[in-house]
């Protein structure tokens, strides 16, 4: 009875904030979850973009290895800035579902 919250739990942790829901059947929740979710990823990725200068990104795929970590390491402030919101919908997520599943099991205890 209880396993399709274990089940949602664990998508949930491994797919992603909204995916869950989705699976409980709570599908406004679950949209605004994997839109939020989609938003940060998408301005995490736009922060990261918009500081290259195409004319210095390498071509030799060992060049481009150091290139990429050294974007990383340069704007690692920017990225955390962004990616702490992210964590903070994925924790609301699995405590909802956590949540979910205890207000059902105290509403099938009082029957």
């Amino acid at each position: 009875m209880f396993l399709k919250y274990f089940f949602a739990l664990f998508i949930t942790l491994f797919l992603g904030p909204g995916v869950g829901h989705l699976f409980l059947g709570k599908y406004k929740r679950s949209a605004v979850l994997i839109g939020l979710s989609v938003f940060f990823v998408a301005a995490t990725a736009f922060v990261l973009i918009s500081g290259i200068d195409l004319n210095s990104v390498p071509r030799d795929y060992n060049l481009m290895l150091d290139y990429t970590k050294k974007l990383i390491s340069d704007n690692s402030g920017k990225m955390l800035m962004l990616d702490v919101p992210l964590a903070l919908i994925w924790a609301y997520a699995l405590l909802d579902v956590i949540m979910e599943g205890v207000l059902e099991y105290k509403e099938k205890k009082k029957k």
